[in-house]
């Protein structure tokens, strides 16, 4: 995807429970995106034991990638690609990551 990425609608995007987001075994950039994304206050599902879906956009923690439906991936990676994507999208300053 090129220039601006889609506004995200988060109100009534699909999330689950924090308690129910974590897996045993969880890679550590899984473990640390959940972690940023309920700081964040994020609506944030799990999609797969690999992906997670945020409104219209799929995070892959474990390779970083980050792409809208139906869009080429995103030119950034990793979590701090999915903040800066997220910012952008918001239209809103996220927390740090730790």
């Amino acid at each position: 995807m090129t220039g601006r990425p889609p506004l995200l609608e988060l109100r009534t995007a699909r999330f689950q429970p924090a308690n129910q987001l974590s897996e045993e075994g969880d890679p550590r950039e899984m473990t640390a995106a959940i972690t940023w994304l309920i700081k964040s206050r994020i609506p944030v599902y799990r999609a797969s034991a690999i992906q997670l879906k945020i409104g219209s956009l799929s995070f892959y923690p474990s390779t970083g990638t980050i792409n809208f439906d139906n869009c080429r991936r995103e030119p950034v990676r990793g979590l701090a690609g999915l903040k800066t994507t997220l910012e952008n999208a918001l239209r809103r300053e996220l927390p740090a990551i730790d």
